[in-house]
């Protein structure tokens, strides 16, 4: 028998049960450096449970730590690509954090190394139905 008719709460546990990525963070720096690289507010509650951040060239010297700010405030890991590493890296961040309509999301560059360059973030937040 085929359930037909749910709660609320039965409803909003399908629906987040789906991650449906709805809003997504994407920065980009051509020369890495220290700074705030993006800045936005979120419109709709959503979880972010990992960033992604690749270097075109990782540098010949130092690392780029990148992180992520909810209010000004670092959630989750930070993510480290070292300059020893194969140019085009990429790596995958957790986070695991959810955010609110009307928190401020920030992209930080803590540390950028020597000749680092094409630095790309890609945070996506998933949907959260209450």
């Amino acid at each position: 028998m085929t359930k037909t008719t749910f709660t609320p709460s039965e409803l909003a546990s399908e629906a987040n049960a789906l991650e449906l990525v709805d809003q997504v963070c994407h920065a980009e720096q051509a020369t890495v450096a220290t700074a705030t690289i993006y800045r936005g507010t979120v419109d709709r509650k959503g979880y972010m449970r990992t960033f992604r951040m690749g270097l075109g060239t990782c540098g010949t010297a130092g690392d780029t730590d990148v992180q992520i700010h909810k209010n000004g405030v670092q959630v989750g890991e930070e993510g480290t690509i070292d300059n020893a590493d194969a140019d085009g890296t990429r790596i995958n961040v957790a986070v695991g954090a959810t955010f609110n309509p009307g928190d401020l999301l920030e992209v930080v560059v803590t540390a950028a190394p020597t000749g680092g360059a094409n630095l790309f973030v890609d945070a996506p937040l998933v949907r959260v139905f209450d």
